[in-house]
């Protein structure tokens, strides 16, 4: 079982410490998010996050914005 609720707060956890470095463009590219997220997680742990819509996706970076600001 996963301990995350929801997507928003893995997205903060993979990802904080690319904010405010130079790597932080590189959250605009899915290639790179993807094979970040996929290392973060785990191939299991990811294909459950994977499936969700890309309406989804975007209210969590969305969500990931306003928690990180």
């Amino acid at each position: 079982m996963s301990k995350y609720i929801n997507l928003s707060d893995v997205l903060v956890d993979c990802f904080k410490e690319y904010l405010g470095t130079v790597n932080e463009e590189q959250l605009h590219e899915e290639g790179f998010v993807t094979r970040k997220f996929k290392k973060f997680l785990g191939s299991k742990e990811f294909d459950k996050w994977d499936v969700l819509s890309e309406s989804d996706w975007n209210d969590a970076w969305a969500e990931f914005n306003t928690m990180t600001k």
